[in-house]
């Protein structure tokens, strides 16, 4: 066998290997499939979890000046719906969570007010300069 022969044998080859390569990687263009687009809209995540009522605690119960907050708090329900906890780690492994402008309290600890906003209260300077020791 020639080397001219060889080196077409080998280019029909590769030629081929490519044309399989690209055909493979196409699409199709028509005809029914498993993956064709249901008739009928299904509801989506997003359908089935706004129509969902979110489940917990009311906030307004949770937040209460004096109140003590409870260890294993996890969030509370208020009007826009689940409010997930906003948690500051402490240096001495507390957590104090936060909600809204105006409630602080450690976990298992009394729930603090500021009417004017947290960062406007001393109080809560004062917790977080503890905190952060």
């Amino acid at each position: 066998m020639s080397a001219a022969t060889i080196r077409r044998t080998c280019t029909g080859l590769l030629a081929g290997a490519m044309l399989l390569l690209v055909t493979a990687c196409g699409s199709d263009s028509g005809g029914s499939s498993a993956t064709d687009e249901p008739t009928t809209p299904a509801a989506s995540p997003t359908d089935v979890e706004s129509s969902a009522a979110p489940e917990g605690p009311a906030c307004s119960t949770i937040w209460v000046e004096g109140a003590t907050l409870d260890r294993k708090y996890t969030g509370c329900v208020d009007d826009t719906g689940l409010v997930a906890p906003n948690k500051v780690g402490c240096s001495s492994g507390q957590t104090f969570v936060l909600y809204g402008d105006q409630y602080w309290a450690v976990k298992g600890g009394v729930v603090k007010y500021a009417a004017d906003g947290r960062t406007a209260a001393k109080p809560y300077r004062v917790d977080m300069a503890a905190c952060r020791g």
